[in-house]
């Protein structure tokens, strides 16, 4: 194997293996190693053994210390995606500082999960919206860092912040008597009071759910697909919080007994929430309302991807020989939902 050394400097190069693209085996190994070379410029200096390593790497190349951690150096590195059930930290957009400059949004967009003009359309909104979501606090704050030295102020929110395993309370009604709410949890003979001034922000989603159920054929090794079934679910919700309370309350359309409105409830669920809604306001005149997940939810998409489930059916012989797969795949948008709403609750109280 033959080694390329720069004795000027001793940079040290990282080595991949590179495959050869007609799938053949290459004459000799030089053929199969691909060299990338990093500047003086890029390579980190160990705070240790205080010798140079390449960018792309954690851990010093010498002694194996921990590399400090640079914005420019988490670009140069293969981002891993991170899955939705692991914890990790969220980098939101909270406001432009004095120093923003437009013609730095290219460069701002390359450090987070986002296209150019998806940050635009978010700082242009003025929404408080995660736009990058990293796996440590410490790349947190290099992001931050380097994005807020651009001139964009952000917050970093852990989502352990988010309080996911635990599910807001659903409610099954409430009554409005003189200054008090009383909260009537659903399948439970337990209630809340709440005061008027306690109640803080409400916020209105909605539930897209789907179905796909699929039956292929298996026979002689290979599966053909012989049936698809689709069913899609649409649902309004809403979450409440209270200046005492962090995990908050929820109200679905389906489920929820709309009492409350006496002569203006309708039958059709979906057209007495817009009316539930009017009277929380007329109840509690500073509640904040925000409503605008609809409109925002697709920029969420590639920081807090929707839940999808797959799962088998089991398969079923064939009476003339064979074998039937059944498999189902759901998707909802209700933990994206979750965090966002939980998100706005706590971007209140900073």
């Amino acid at each position: 194997m033959a080694f390329n050394f720069r004795m000027s400097n001793l940079i040290p190069c990282h080595w991949q293996q590179k495959i050869p693209y007609n799938g053949k085996k290459a004459e000799s190994m030089d053929e199969n190693l691909e060299i990338t070379r990093f500047s003086i410029e890029q390579m980190i200096e160990c705070p240790q053994c205080h010798r140079p390593s390449p960018p792309i790497r954690v851990r010093c190349l010498y002694c194996g210390a921990n590399l400090p951690i640079t914005a420019e150096n988490l670009q140069i590195r293969k981002k891993r995606k991170i899955e939705s059930w692991e914890k990790a930290f969220n980098i939101v957009l909270s406001e432009l500082s004095e120093n923003y400059d437009q013609a730095n949004l290219r460069e701002i967009s390359k450090f987070t999960d986002l296209k150019e003009e998806e940050l635009e359309a978010i700082i242009i909104e003025q929404k408080s919206l995660p736009i990058v979501r990293v796996e440590s606090k410490a790349e947190a704050e290099a992001i931050k860092d380097k994005i807020e030295f651009l001139g964009i102020k952000t917050l970093i929110i852990p989502d352990e912040s988010l309080s996911m395993d635990r599910p807001p309370r659903r409610l099954r009604y409430v009554e409005f008597i003189e200054d008090i709410a009383i909260f009537n949890l659903f399948n439970s003979n337990e209630s809340v009071e709440i005061e008027s001034q306690s109640l803080k922000i409400l916020v209105l989603g909605r539930i897209l759910k789907s179905k796909v159920e699929t039956i292929e054929e298996r026979k002689k090794k290979t599966n053909k697909l012989k049936e698809s079934f689709e069913t899609n679910e649409d649902e309004i919700l809403i979450d409440i919080y209270t200046s005492q309370d962090q995990i908050g309350y929820r109200i679905f359309s389906k489920g929820f007994d709309f009492s409350a409105l006496g002569i203006e409830k309708e039958k059709l669920a979906h057209r007495n929430i817009p009316k539930l809604i009017d009277k929380f306001r007329k109840f509690a005149p500073h509640l904040k309302i925000i409503d605008d997940y609809p409109k925002i939810r697709h920029f969420l998409r590639d920081i807090w991807q929707v839940e999808e489930q797959k799962s088998s059916l089991g398969l079923k012989r064939k009476s003339f020989g064979g074998y039937e797969l059944m498999s189902e795949i759901s998707t909802s948008n209700l933990d994206q939902f979750t965090k966002y709403s939980r998100l706005q609750n706590l971007i209140s109280q900073i």
